[in-house]
């Protein structure tokens, strides 16, 4: 084995209960040259020898995959190769992807590996997962500081790894959404359609896909796709840079996310309303204040919420206008933050409760909740959050 390569090469001819495995060979998914997706359970063998092309078809696929990950495993194992591979790599990494594994869908894959990597990208995983350690604690270390995901769906349902009760391409998508939010696209083949599914796992997994409103779905023709992606990717990776270089930056201006209901949002016009007075002493403070836009709406505010979540270290929730569902859905959407934040937690989050009628429960999900009892704003109140969101000498 290499590290986060492996030369092990398991090939299926026909499908083998995954208990009948050797032990050593038990978390490699493997090359299948079957399919085994009909609806009478009957599996069809590539075997050029059948009547029709489809079988000669799939097994050149199936090979050209095989063929590849071995040439590929083969360069690693030749310093002179590795040597000539890297040289062939742009110099300057502009960032790092996650290109799931896929079954249905590997010459496809390969094709947009190899752009990304042409592009500048690092690319991860490239070969199939090792049998060294288990399939989901694999997919967690590839995605530390990846950028963004991508997977591709076709028409065949992929193997379930050992110990896990989910298939492989399920269990993919299930992590990148749960450590990368909005940054997840996914791809359908062009055509596909869940009636035409024969395997009733994959048609409720697509099924799932169609509705899922915190990934981008896309199903279009392979070209059109991976301009796409290339395009999407470039921009994710843009935006993390300039993320990175906020968060290392020594003069980094502090910002600060306040989060306001729809209905208080025009309060921010209004002199002398306590939500106006608070943002201003927060810039005051030396905070750049963000607030949510409601100038655009449904998916697009979605994903400039959630990247702002990801990007800003200091969240305020004004508790005004919004009822406790909406504060506690927000609680949520925080502690959801935190998979995409990968190792940078919050440095404050509180919440402004403005109203002597507004009763909040204990939360661990805030820090600090700021009661103002129908009050007038008072700087005293928001010292103690400031302080936390500035660090050490940061209170003014």
């Amino acid at each position: 084995m290499g590290e986060n390569i492996c030369r092990l090469f398991k090939v299926l001819a026909y499908p083998i209960p995954p208990p009948e495995h050797p032990e050593e060979l038990s978390r490699l998914l493997g090359y299948e040259f079957f399919d085994d997706s009909s609806r009478d359970d009957v599996p069809f063998l590539f075997d050029k020898r059948l009547e029709g092309n489809d079988g000669e078809t799939k097994l050149n696929r199936a090979a050209f995959r095989l063929a590849t990950h071995i040439d590929s495993a083969l360069n690693c194992c030749s310093s002179e190769d590795a040597e000539t591979t890297a040289a062939a790599v742009p110099s300057e990494i502009k960032g790092k992807v996650f290109l799931a594994e896929t079954f249905a869908l590997s010459q496809q894959r390969d094709a947009l590996l190899s752009e990304l990597v042409r592009q500048g990208y690092s690319v991860v995983p490239q070969g199939s997962y090792t049998i060294e350690q288990p399939y989901r604690k694999q997919i967690l270390d590839d995605l530390t500081n990846c950028a963004a995901a991508i997977h591709l769906v076709g028409d065949r349902k992929a193997l379930t790894p050992p110990e896990e009760d989910d298939t492989a391409d399920k269990l993919q998508l299930i992590l990148t959404k749960e450590h990368l939010a909005s940054r997840v696209m996914v791809c359908l083949s062009p055509g596909l359609q869940e009636a035409e599914i024969q395997n009733q796992y994959h048609r409720q997994f697509v099924a799932e896909l169609n509705k899922d409103n915190k990934i981008e779905l896309l199903q279009k023709n392979f070209e059109e796709f991976k301009l796409d992606v290339c395009d999407r990717i470039a921009q994710l990776t843009r935006e993390e840079e300039v993320e990175k270089s906020a968060v290392a930056g020594e003069n980094a201006v502090p910002m600060v996310y306040v989060i306001v209901d729809e209905a208080d949002y025009p309060k921010l016009g209004e002199d002398g309303h306590n939500l106006q007075q608070l943002t201003d002493f927060l810039y005051d403070a030396g905070f750049e204040v963000r607030t949510p836009d409601f100038e655009i709406t449904g998916e697009a505010m979605r994903q400039a919420h959630e990247q702002k979540l990801h990007s800003i270290d200091n969240v305020l929730i004004y508790f005004g206008a919004g009822s406790k569902s909406w504060l506690e859905g927000h609680l949520d959407e925080v502690r959801r933050a935190l998979g995409s934040r990968g190792q940078r937690a919050f440095r404050s989050v509180a919440v402004y409760v403005d109203g002597a009628e507004k009763r909040l429960r204990k939360t661990r999900l805030a820090d600090l909740c700021i009661r103002n009892e129908g009050q007038a704003f008072a700087a005293e109140q928001v010292q103690a959050f400031v302080a936390q969101a500035l660090g050490p000498g940061g209170s003014v």
